[in-house]
Order: structure tokens, then sequence, then C-alpha cells
């Protein structure tokens, strides 16, 4: 993800606000897969200088706090460069503000930082994200307000990500 930021902020051609769009993506991306490690490993090193992506040299584990302020600031850039609320339209399964709001109240819930989190939280209530009260309805609806990010699946779309990504 970092060399495709880099890319992105160093072609020209791209309208202003796509390429806002595509480096926000790219940055809740990034915030996501270090979540993901940071949560079954604990902290781990990330090239976040696009000119060390082909450095080999053996670098040492961060601290938590380093490691969680990456995911942070990852998940704070992105927000203002992402869509809202994504559900029932045609960006239906594309990363949006609300993932990024709750993948970043996340982080701040897991060290009791309610206070940094429930702005967030608000948030998504404020973006139209709700509570179903057909607890059934989130897993038979594809597109409805109670789930805040999904990846396509089946007929609209394969969903190996996973399968290749966390090996």
């Amino acid at each position: 993800m970092t060399y495709i930021i880099d890319v992105i902020e160093n072609t020209d051609g791209i309208p202003s606000n796509q390429k806002t769009q595509m480096i926000a993506e790219a940055k809740c991306l990034r915030g996501m897969f270090m979540y993901v490690v940071y949560d079954l490993f604990g902290p781990f090193h990330v090239t976040l200088d696009p000119s060390e992506i082909n450095d080999i040299e053996y670098v040492a584990r961060p601290s938590k706090e380093e490691c969680r302020q990456w995911m942070i600031k990852d998940f704070a850039d992105a927000i203002p460069g992402l869509p809202g609320k994504t559900n029932n339209t045609t960006q239906w399964g594309r990363l949006n503000k609300g993932f990024a709001s709750m993948m970043l109240s996340k982080i701040y819930m897991r060290e009791h930082e309610y206070d940094k989190a429930v702005p967030l939280l608000e948030s998504l209530l404020n973006m139209g994200y709700r509570i179903d009260p057909d607890y059934f309805a989130p897993f038979s609806e594809e597109e409805n307000d109670e789930n805040i990010y999904c990846i396509p699946s089946g007929e609209k779309a394969d969903n190996e990500l996973f399968f290749y990504t966390t090996p």
C-alpha cells in the first residue's frame, strides 16, 4: 500500500478528487491490514516511507504505541477523503467513512480511550447506520443500514481477499 500511495501521489493526469479518494482508500486498506496483523501478532514493523520499500535490512519490532499510532494516522488521514455511507448505492462494498471511523474507534476502545471513540461512533449514527430491529435482516439482506462494511461475495463478486492476503 505504501508503494501504491506513492505511485498515486506522483502520477499526473488523475483528477484531484479521484486522487484524494484513491489515496484515502489505500491508507484505509493499509490501516486495516495493519490492524489485522497487529491483532494476531502484536506490534510489527511497517515501511511507511516509499524510499525504504526495497530495503532488506532487519528492523527491530516497534513499540506497541508506535504501531498503534501508525494505524491511527492512516485511518484519520483516510476519513476526509472517503465517500460517506455506501449502503444501497452503486458504491456498495467500497471503503467508506463509516468503515474507517469504526476501525479507528476500535483502536481507541482497545486502550480504553472511550472519550476519543464516542465521537467516531456517534458519527456512524449521523451517517445513517442503525441497528436493525429484525435480528436476521443483516444476514439475509445484502444492503441494509446495519452493515458498516461488507466485502461483496457471491454473484456480485468473488471474495478471495483474506484467502490470498492473510495466510
